[in-house]
């Protein structure tokens, strides 16, 4: 169930990056880069990174020596901390259309966050 459920959330966060990028775009008025957010980024590193900016290989290593419960308390603190600036975002933003895209991430992350709370109550 855990892992499902991970896989599911790592999805929608696949989509909720393209709904940056379609932002950025409507924002700027210009096509973003192939490899979006890197170019808009001031210092982003050559690996990958996961929501929260931890880099993937660190997080794959780090949940290859921990149990189900830790993982899922990792993911819920990824997840809060993006609804946290979702949700900032969308307060300090002037422009309706940008301001009510991040009010839906928002919501999306606060989903994710109560569908994982609850598979973490299974293993607590």
């Amino acid at each position: 169930g855990a892992a499902g459920l991970l896989r599911e959330v790592a999805a929608v966060e696949e989509k909720h990056k393209a709904t940056l990028r379609v932002l950025y775009e409507g924002v700027t008025g210009r096509p973003a880069a192939e490899d979006f957010p890197r170019g808009v980024l001031p210092a982003v590193p050559a690996e990958a990174l996961m929501e929260g900016g931890m880099p993937v290989e660190e997080a794959l290593e780090w949940c290859r020596r921990r149990p189900v419960a830790a993982i899922l308390e990792l993911a819920v603190a990824l997840e809060t901390s993006a609804y946290d600036h979702y949700l900032l975002l969308g307060r300090e933003l002037e422009d309706v259309d940008v301001r009510r895209a991040f009010e839906i991430l928002a919501d999306e992350e606060r989903r994710h966050l109560r569908r994982l709370a609850a598979q973490l109550e299974h293993f607590v």
